[in-house]
């Protein structure tokens, strides 16, 4: 048997030198020492002490005897004197209580200031959620059982075991940037778009040398000229660690923007989905499912056409494929796409930046791209992350392909690192 209590001495054998009827035998008392899981007997003589001293564990911090408490004496010690009649020692137990720390929220015991509480008691807790920290739904388990919370309280009746308080789902708010945006005109009835250049030009930008240093990227001063001009962006005006994470869908590959959306969900990060009227056509579900789950659902054309040589065809080939693609969006979820256009191919002309702005979208490039689209030359992950990593940077706007193996193999621990670097992430306002 388990032995919690260390009985120190008793005067048994000190009071029976003492008698001079050694033929009389003196009554025999039990003394029995109770808790919750054992309990334990001893036979004493009438007239005898007993003394016994208090566990170390800080499990009890109150004695009974016969019922009323036992003070201990100076030496911590709990002294029975002159037994004449059964005794039963019982103790009162105590429970731990563990809160959590951690940023985002402050979580207090409002009816007592200890860590410990007796068996039994009623404890009522305050837990209320920081301003930076005020869209997050937090969950409250107490001991893995989830709890109500109610005008920033919630109880714990009865207690009977340790308690252990556990917060989840509290994260920090997304941070909006809005940068300056300059007033759109309205469209005319018949612009006439022949004075703009349709010279067929492709995206690109300058990578910063040192890697792992947060600069950002650069581009030609003409080319940021004629982007201000045409209401294009690239990159978010801000010194903030702030990050776009954007996706192109042209098709659906191996069911991955199931996962790209469950890794999405699980880390609280909202994507930008640059999508096209064949993936609308062929995965209906999923885009409900992207509108559904609060991601931001944006213009990649209907057929995908670079803008340059469709405007060599005709002005309305381009036009039409961005309307249409609004059309078939509108039909299928009953809302607006954003006014965010992503040129096919990264491909563009004054001209069609011209168009874009009186349709009333921003033309969106990006700030950090890699080799990742083809599918049967997908790059190493480990190679893919560092790369990504290296080149983080205030206002970056990412773009990565959902057909990507690679970006899924690595996109959870590319967020998780991201956030340890200070990043939050964010949209693109419009």
């Amino acid at each position: 048997m388990k032995r919690l209590f260390f009985v120190v001495m008793t005067m048994a054998l000190l009071l029976s030198c003492t008698k001079t009827r050694p033929d009389i035998l003196e009554p025999l008392f039990t003394i029995t020492i109770q808790d919750d899981d054992t309990k334990e007997t001893k036979k004493v003589s009438s007239g005898d002490d007993y003394i016994f001293i208090m566990p170390k564990d800080k499990s009890y911090n109150k004695v009974f005897v016969n019922g009323v408490e036992q003070m201990a004496n100076l030496n911590n010690e709990y002294v029975i004197e002159n037994i004449t009649q059964d005794i039963l020692i019982t103790f009162n137990k105590q429970y731990k209580i563990t809160l959590p720390q951690a940023l985002g929220y402050k979580l207090e015991l409002i009816n007592s200031d200890d860590s410990f509480v007796n068996k039994g008691d009623n404890l009522r807790f305050n837990f209320k959620v920081d301003v930076d920290y005020s869209n997050s739904i937090p969950i409250v388990k107490v001991n893995n059982e989830k709890v109500k919370i109610t005008d920033n309280q919630f109880n714990v009746d009865n207690i009977n075991a340790d308690i252990n308080i556990t917060v989840e789902g509290v994260v920090k708010n997304q941070v909006i940037v809005v940068p300056e945006v300059p007033e759109i005109p309205e469209i005319p009835e018949k612009p006439d778009y022949t004075s703009f250049s349709n010279e067929d030009l492709s995206w690109w930008y300058h990578t910063q040398p040192t890697l792992y240093s947060h600069v950002k990227p650069t581009i030609e001063s003409n080319i940021e000229t004629l982007l201000k001009e045409y209401n294009g962006l690239w990159m978010l005006n801000t010194n903030e660690k702030v990050v776009v994470l954007t996706m192109d869908e042209g098709y659906e590959y191996e069911n991955n923007t199931t996962e790209i959306l469950d890794i999405a969900k699980d880390k609280g990060v909202v994507i930008t989905f640059f999508i096209t009227g064949g993936y609308i056509d062929n995965n209906p579900d999923l885009v409900k499912r992207m509108v559904k789950e609060g991601h931001m659902v944006a213009n990649h054309s209907d057929k995908h056409l670079r803008p340059s040589p469709a405007l060599a065809t005709s002005d309305e080939t381009l036009i039409d494929d961005i309307v249409k693609l609004e059309d078939k969006f509108r039909v299928l979820t009953g809302k607006e796409l954003a006014n965010l256009y992503r040129p096919p191919e990264g491909g563009y002309s004054e001209r069609s930046l011209a168009i874009v702005k009186d349709l009333r979208y921003k033309t969106i490039f990006w700030s950090f791209a890699y080799r990742d689209w083809l599918v049967d030359q997908q790059p190493n992950p480990q190679e893919a992350f560092d790369k990504i990593v290296s080149q983080l940077h205030p206002g970056a706007i990412i773009l990565l392909h959902a057909v990507s193996n690679t970006n899924v193999a690595i996109l959870a621990d590319l967020i998780d690192e991201a956030r340890a670097q200070g990043y939050t992430f964010t949209t693109i306002p419009y």
